[in-house]
This record gives structure tokens, C-alpha cells and sequence, in this order.
């Protein structure tokens, strides 16, 4: 439950609150306000199977302690007030109680559903958020950016596209068939995790086999080469 809020209405002060996000209304305050007793009133809506209310703790002025207080929703105090004959009241209070029922559930969901003066801690807070929002998103459009740029290149070819053995004999590394498979295996991770379509080539020895870019080989180089060294 949230704090009690003072809202004034037609020179009276309602006390309101939120319970699990709904608006409601200490029910003394608002009651003793049109000149009617707000124990008949209480009494009354225990017997309303439409009645929705509540007890809430109230700091009453002058009291050191907190009191229980019975609170209703703002649907609940519309039908309350529709069943308070205006020609029952004192003359005074029959402008006051039409006000009421006109006008009451307006004001009051207006106070809790209009954004409130944000604190300092508040805007500074959401610029916060909304920089930390904005780095993500350009550390996320960089990454599909450099995945994006490296299936463009692949298809325009403005990389050179090799199989492993020749991109092997090529840097000088070593071509055995089991680095050759190792080294093949890695460069076809990188490259499907780039986003790279499969390209085959012929072989002589091996029929067809995966080409990637020279990028790739040269990624999947350093990682075995890394393993090697931390093995």
C-alpha cells in the first residue's frame, strides 16, 4: 500500500491511497465532509455484496499512532453517494454532495493517473537508464553491423574465399589431415555464427570442401593456436 495523499476537493481535504494500484478513499473524512455519519455509512456497506473496502493505517492529526480506518474504492463510493438522498441533507451540503457524486472519481483517479513532478533523483535516474538503453543498442547495432558487413563482402567478393589446405600451404601452417580438419571445423563455426552462407569448392583429393573467407582461417588459426599455447 502506498503513502495517504491529501487531495483537495470543493474545501474539504479527501485522504486516498493506492492498494495493489487501485484508488482508495478513507471513508470518515470524505462522509463527515457532506454532514452524513460515516459509521451508518461503514455499517452499511457490510451488507453490499458491491462494497470493496479496506482497513488502512492513518496518521489522524494530533494522534501519535496510527489508526484503522475503513477505506473504499472509488467505485464503491460512487454507489455509496448515489444511495445519499440530496433532499436528506442540510441545504448547505446539497451543492456540495451533487459535486460529490459528479465529480469525486474523476478528481481522484486523476490525482494518481497524472504524471507527478519527478524528484532530481528521478530525472537523473532516467537519463541514466536511457544512456545505458543507448550504449546497448549501439554495442547491439555494431555487432549486426560487423556481421552484416562481413556477408556483404562475402558476397560482392571482395574477400578471397579458400578451402583449408590451400589457405594452409598458403600462410605456411601445417597440413596434416587432422589440423586440416581441426582448422576446417573452427573457420565453419566462425563462419556460420557471421551469418556466412556455405560455399563448396571442388577437391581433387577430398571432393567437395568448405571455402571461407581469409578471415576466417585466420580467426580460427589464432583460436587453435591459443588452445595450443594455454594447453
Amino acid at each position: 500500500m502506498s503513502e495517504i495523499v491529501h487531495i483537495p476537493f470543493h474545501g474539504d481535504d479527501l485522504l486516498a491511497t493506492l492498494v495493489d494500484g487501485k484508488p482508495y478513499v478513507v471513508l470518515k473524512p470524505a462522509m463527515e465532509a457532506l454532514g452524513v455519519d460515516p459509521w451508518s455509512q461503514a455499517e452499511k456497506l457490510k451488507s453490499k455484496s458491491w462494497a470493496c473496502t479496506r482497513l488502512i493505517p492513518v496518521q489522524v492529526p494530533g494522534d501519535v499512532q496510527r489508526r484503522e480506518m475503513v477505506a473504499v474504492d472509488v467505485r464503491t463510493l460512487l454507489m455509496l453517494l448515489a444511495t445519499i438522498d440530496e433532499n436528506r441533507v442540510a441545504e448547505h451540503v446539497k451543492p456540495k454532495l451533487i459535486a460529490y457524486q459528479a465529480e469525486v472519481a474523476e478528481v481522484i483517479e486523476q490525482h494518481f493517473t497524472v504524471p507527478r513532478p519527478r524528484s532530481q533523483i528521478d530525472v537523473l535516474r532516467a537519463a541514466l537508464d536511457q544512456i545505458e538503453a543507448a550504449q546497448a543498442t549501439a554495442t547491439e547495432a555494431k555487432v549486426i553491423a560487423q556481421h552484416s558487413e562481413a556477408r556483404l563482402d562475402a558476397i560482392e567478393g571482395r574477400h578471397d574465399w579458400y578451402a583449408a589446405l590451400g589457405y594452409a600451404k598458403l600462410q605456411g601452417w601445417p597440413t596434416d589431415r587432422q589440423w586440416l580438419q581441426r582448422l576446417g571445423y573452427r573457420a565453419g563455426s566462425i563462419g556460420r555464427a557471421a551469418g556466412l552462407p556455405v560455399s563448396k569448392v571442388q577437391h581433387g583429393l577430398y571432393g567437395q570442401v568448405n571455402q571461407w573467407p581469409a578471415w576466417c582461417w585466420d580467426q580460427a588459426y589464432q583460436d587453435l593456436d591459443a588452445e595450443a599455447g594455454v594447453a
